[in-house]
């Protein structure tokens, strides 16, 4: 699919980029395969604009947060199997495949 976006809307990218790329680092912060499969074989954008915006410690930061609430889902559901998560204002996030 060919996304053609810009300004804010192309943030939603964002999360979604930055869970792929450190994905696929050795020994990553979280793994998320579906952000894999979605930015190298969905989405027809050029990542590599992000990537001139945003530091790595920048998508750092938003992984371990990422991480942090990943966890924090997988334990609350885990422990109320019926609930219903809403991740609002996350842009694209893959995290409910995981």
């Amino acid at each position: 699919m060919k996304v053609d976006l810009s300004g804010v809307s192309e943030t939603l990218l964002m999360a979604l980029w930055g869970r792929a790329k450190i994905s696929k680092e050795d020994n990553p912060v979280l793994k998320d395969s579906k952000a894999i499969e979605i930015v190298e074989n969905l989405i027809e954008y050029d990542f590599e604009k992000l990537d001139k915006h945003l530091q790595k410690y920048t998508n750092v930061v938003w992984l371990v947060r990422a991480r942090m609430f990943d966890d924090t889902i997988r334990r609350f559901t885990a422990e109320h199997p019926e609930a219903t998560i809403v991740n609002l204002g996350a842009g694209l996030d893959t995290s409910f495949s995981e």
